[in-house]
């Protein structure tokens, strides 16, 4: 089946449901419901996983091991975000863990399959084109603030994207301090995570959606 994509209202919730609904029929004997508890890790950087995954419910933190072996977070997605496509490349640069910050549901996409099929599925072509750009969006977005923005605004601005991001992700209500460390706010924000304790402390609460002091790490 071919659908029209009307790519202006792509962002919009039917025009984006109607494109997965018709991958998942397309490639149905390829994908996998996978369920992970908060901590579990879907793979290490030492791992060659031959699929991709969609988050379904809940969020995933992405990162690696910096040259001490201390892990660097370097995004936090959720749902309707994919991940592990990195793999795509034939193991060359992935070095990636993924680590479920919550009760977690993906999609996991045989890759082989997906490949094959890429150039000549043309609703699989736009669905990862549009899944893609996403996650390129949100990345050059988090980039132009540690390049442009004061540390008190990239702290205040990662927060109330993630606390946005976390509500909607899961049925188990968590807030976003209860998922979302001060290091990895560090981490996102090109900062040590002394400076951003340091901005937590000097912050009025009232400037620091829903946080609980006793909450963060």
């Amino acid at each position: 089946m071919l659908i029209d994509i009307d790519w202006m209202n792509l962002n919009q919730p039917q025009q984006y449901a109607q494109l997965k609904r018709q991958v998942h029929q397309d490639f149905s004997a390829s994908i996998v419901l996978q369920h992970y508890k908060k901590g579990d890790y879907i793979y290490f950087p030492s791992d060659t996983p031959e699929r991709i995954y969609v988050i379904e419910e809940g969020i995933v933190k992405l990162g690696t091991y910096n040259d001490d072996g201390a892990p660097v977070v370097h995004d936090i997605i959720g749902p309707n975000y994919f991940f592990g496509n990195l793999r795509y490349l034939n193991n060359e640069y992935f070095n990636e863990f993924a680590k479920a910050a919550t009760v977690l549901v993906v999609s996991a996409y045989h890759l082989p399959t997906i490949k094959a099929a890429f150039a000549e599925n043309r609703t699989l072509n736009e669905w990862l084109t549009f899944m893609i750009i996403k996650r390129w969006a949100l990345t050059e977005a988090r980039l132009a603030r540690i390049s442009s923005t004061r540390p008190v605004k990239r702290v205040q601005k990662i927060i109330i994207e993630l606390e946005q991001l976390i509500p909607n992700s899961t049925t188990l209500n968590y807030k976003w301090f209860e998922v979302i460390s001060q290091k990895d706010i560090a981490d996102l924000t090109g900062m040590t995570r002394q400076t951003v304790a340091k901005i937590f402390r000097e912050l009025p609460l009232q400037e620091i959606p829903y946080y609980q002091e006793s909450a963060m790490d």
